[in-house]
Order: structure tokens, then sequence, then C-alpha cells
């Protein structure tokens, strides 16, 4: 069976020495604001498969922002 996934990648513009504390620490007003961002834009590539297709979806949302 054929399933699309969705992944949203998240990460520092800075090098982090412990990953685990990183991840698992509350967010940050800034940090906050870039995440719901981030959803927006996952909300709106969601939309775009049901309309027009993966293809078209993965075109437009797999690059780098």
């Amino acid at each position: 069976t054929e399933f699309a996934r969705f992944g949203i990648i998240i990460g520092p513009p800075h090098t982090v020495t412990d990953r685990v504390k990183f991840v698992l620490s509350p967010w940050g007003k800034a940090q906050l604001k870039v995440a719901l961002e981030v959803l927006r834009r996952a909300a709106d590539a969601v939309e775009m498969v049901l309309a027009e297709g993966m293809a078209p979806a993965m075109t437009r949302y797999n690059a780098a922002v």
C-alpha cells in the first residue's frame, strides 16, 4: 500500500552540543513564530496534494526555505 508522508525538519541555525536538550527544551517566542509559519506551509502543502496531486506539491514545497 502506498501512502504519502509529510516531514517537518527542525534544527537551530547554530551548532548544538546537547541535541536532546535542544529538542526537549521549551520554545521561545521567536521559535514559536517560525513554527507557526512552518505549520501553515505544511497545511498549504497538504491542501495542494489533495487538490492537484503529490507531484506538483512536491515540486513546489520540497525546496529549502
